[in-house]
């Protein structure tokens, strides 16, 4: 009697978005190295595509609230209006980001912001 194929649950996916390179890439290596499926975006109109291409692929966005062009934020209700239940993490420097989140977001993440900061936030956002 053969046993049927096991199917491997889908690692958690999440879609993070930055316009600094260098930013971007240690914020997605650090999130890798806990087990999480990382895809990337450096500005508002490349995360808007690869979220239009399957938005249910993702279990949480993290993205900068200052982009290039259009706001962190403008993006943000832009997805929700395709996906509106999706969990959001806005990254900001800004002090006023708790205000410019409200209500929007899962979680705010203060830049700058220690590997520790960013799993700890990731988790929170994931599990609310």
């Amino acid at each position: 009697e053969s046993a049927a194929p096991s199917s491997r649950p889908r690692r958690t996916r999440l879609l993070v978005v930055d316009d600094e390179p260098a930013l971007l890439r240690l914020t997605s290596s650090n999130l890798a190295e806990q087990g999480y499926d990382i895809v990337t975006a450096a500005d508002a109109d490349e995360a808007l595509a690869l979220f239009e291409v399957d938005r249910d692929a993702f279990d949480l966005v993290l993205m900068d609230l200052i982009l290039p062009r259009r706001s962190g934020r403008e993006v943000l209700q832009d997805m929700r209006r395709l996906r509106p239940d999706l969990r959001a993490l806005l990254m900001t420097g800004d002090p006023d980001g708790p205000e410019l989140v409200a209500g929007l977001a899962v979680g705010l993440l203060r830049k700058p912001y220690s590997s520790r900061e960013l799993c700890e936030t990731v988790r929170r956002a994931l599990d609310s």
